[in-house]
């Protein structure tokens, strides 16, 4: 009799597979859950591997963490009545972990993956393998829950026990994932320098360590340490870096999409499946990343382009959770909440991202669609999005000055500046806040204020770790000196300015505005040659990237040149010329500000307004 119901268990879980490869989870749960609900006795063996594996897919394509959460009660109940299976005793407490994860019991969270450990300390010699991965992954969920508390301290404990004990096991892939862990964590909290760059550098050793032939094994790996690095050069503002990682990184994608149908297979190491992001969430990051690399130079198209599918792919997936544009956090239940804040916080930064390239193009119309939905996901998820909360301001800071709107600018810059804790942003609000303060005319004061927000920063410059933040300093610097007609230190800052500028960031919007300043104090020292060559060159790299206000500031300057050196007729054509820019502007700026959102977005005063 018991043969004959192996058969049938064997049978259903056959059709349960197939019906998942095909995407239809509903008649795979019912093929399963016909073993549980079946009159006809089964093993318990059998019908715990069925309940774990009901749970496992509701987790994988759905949000039901209640049904899931019975099935696996349940199986721990029949669990006592096997007294030897390490390997479905440590399976279940790791799938009721998650599962007190999605519905935020962190206290049941730990005790599931404490009594995981418990089991592990018990076992025998032989157990080998099955005990290294196990222990790993109730190591990574522990470090997980803490984190969740914000105790980061605790966390990174935990990850450096997990390192020691995959070095001294000889397990260089575990090694690599705790490794790998360190410095996703170092990202987050983003205020140990040297941490980070350690565990980068040892990532690196680890990886280098793996033999050549085994490293296919562990592509879900890679690929995570990839995506660590791309996030770790982006902040340090290393894009030409970051741009072939993200390259390796769609590179991998495409193979694992022609070899298995999808990118799934890249993530799927049970049992140290990456909870990180969903299959879809990495694609999606993928895109965020690229366009962040492609926007400083000449790929404002590309980069639109990746944030387009970026948006699209987060868009059906949040449909899937039951997430539609009328909904608002207090609808969600506990468990949906952990699924879909990560693509809500992806969803965010993709249409910030759109909302710059945008504004950099000048058009200002498209932007200001972007930063409404942003806003309105602020007003709908406010504390799904808190962290978000700064970058809004800095977003809607930019609008502002982007329309010559410089008492509104400075108002949300110091708002951003206010609403986070992170050094180099608020650093960067403040050189924001300064430079939108300098043109601000009818204030006799400008620039004095503007210097007060600039000073504390030039005098911690050299402790910032990235170039952005020494570049944007640098100019505003440069500008005030050139606004006090200090001619000859103006052109030695933003000189150095430029330097970095080109040299590490890449940044064509900055570099152009560099060039504008450097070609002016040419003009200044009576050097028309060398104006007009520098000029040039500003031109035609806001040309690149449809920046009309810089190309209108590069013809103003070309004006007086011309004018200087009495060539009145290419002083008639780029009269001509700034006449058509103008109109063109100025015709995009009225546009925008006849719209009802621009009164909407200047007006915003965060989430909870």
């Amino acid at each position: 009799m018991q043969g004959n119901s192996a058969i049938v268990a064997e049978g259903l879980w056959q059709l349960a597979n197939d019906f998942e490869a095909e995407q239809q989870i509903p008649q795979a749960v019912m093929c399963l859950e016909a073993i549980c609900q079946s009159n006809t006795p089964f093993l318990p063996e059998i019908e715990v591997k069925t309940r774990l594996r009901i749970a496992t897919l509701l987790f994988e394509h759905t949000v039901n963490a209640t049904q899931a959460k019975a099935h696996l009660e349940r199986a721990q109940v029949l669990l006592k009545q096997i007294p030897s299976s390490l390997d479905l005793k440590c399976k279940a407490q790791s799938l009721l972990s998650r599962c007190y994860y999605l519905i935020g019991n962190v206290k049941l969270q730990k005790q599931a993956i404490k009594r995981g450990l418990e089991l592990l300390e018990g076992a025998s010699p032989s157990s080998g393998n099955v005990s290294y991965v196990w222990s790993a992954n109730f190591l990574l969920q522990l470090a997980s829950a803490h984190i969740t508390e914000g105790d980061w301290a605790t966390a990174v404990k935990w990850l450096e026990e997990g390192r020691r004990f995959s070095a001294k096991a000889g397990r260089l892939d575990l090694e690599m994932l705790f490794v790998s862990a360190l410095l996703h964590v170092g990202l987050m909290k983003w205020d140990r320098q040297q941490f980070l760059a350690d565990a980068k550098e040892a990532c690196q050793v680890i990886w280098n360590r793996i033999p050549q032939e085994q490293k296919r094994a562990y592509k879900g790996l890679e690929l995570y340490f990839e995506l660590l690095v791309v996030i770790y050069l982006t902040r340090v503002c290393r894009y030409n870096e970051a741009l072939q990682h993200v390259n390796k990184l769609d590179g991998m994608l495409q193979r694992e999409e022609l070899e298995s149908g999808g990118p799934g297979g890249l993530l799927a190491s049970e049992p140290l499946g990456l909870d990180w992001l969903r299959p879809p969430g990495m694609v999606v990051m993928i895109d965020l990343m690229a366009a962040l690399c492609l926007r400083p130079g000449k790929g404002l198209k590309e980069a639109l382009k990746r944030v387009k599918a970026g948006i699209s792919i987060v868009r059906r997936e949040l449909e899937k959770l039951g997430v539609g544009t009328n909904v608002t956090e207090g609808e969600l239940q506990h468990w949906v909440i952990w699924v879909a804040g990560t693509y809500l916080v992806l969803l965010l930064n993709l249409l910030d991202n759109k909302a710059l390239i945008e504004l950099t193009r000048t058009h200002l119309c498209d932007a200001q669609t972007a930063i409404v939905e942003v806003m309105d996901l602020m007003r709908r998820y406010p504390t799904i999005l808190d962290v978000c909360s700064s970058q809004v301001h800095v977003l809607v800071g930019q609008y502002a000055h982007s329309l010559g709107c410089f008492q509104e600018a400075v108002v949300h810059f110091a708002e951003a500046r206010e609403a986070t804790e992170n050094r180099e942003l608020q650093s960067l609000c403040s050189i924001y806040g300064a430079l939108s303060q300098m043109c601000i005319d009818m204030d006799p004061d400008c620039n004095s204020k503007a210097l007060d927000l600039i000073n504390p920063i030039m005098r911690n410059m050299d402790s910032f770790t990235g170039s952005q933040e020494k570049s944007s300093c640098i100019l505003v610097s440069g500008i005030l000196s050139w606004k006090q007609q200090n001619m000859t230190e103006a052109k030695n800052k933003l000189t150095s300015g430029l330097q970095l500028t080109h040299g590490l960031l890449g940044n064509h919007q900055v570099t152009s505005q560099y060039l504008t300043l450097l070609g002016n104090i040419a003009l200044h020292f009576r050097d028309p040659p060398q104006a007009l060559n520098i000029l040039k060159s500003a031109l035609t790299i806001a040309q690149t990237q449809h920046d009309l206000p810089i190309q209108l500031g590069i013809i103003s300057e070309l004006e007086m040149l011309y004018k200087d050196v009495g060539d009145t007729a290419k002083g008639g054509e780029n009269a001509a010329f700034q006449r058509q820019k103008m109109a063109d502007f100025v015709h995009k700026v009225n546009a925008a500000k006849s719209t009802p959102y621009h009164q909407q977005i200047l007006q915003y005063r965060g989430k909870d307004a």
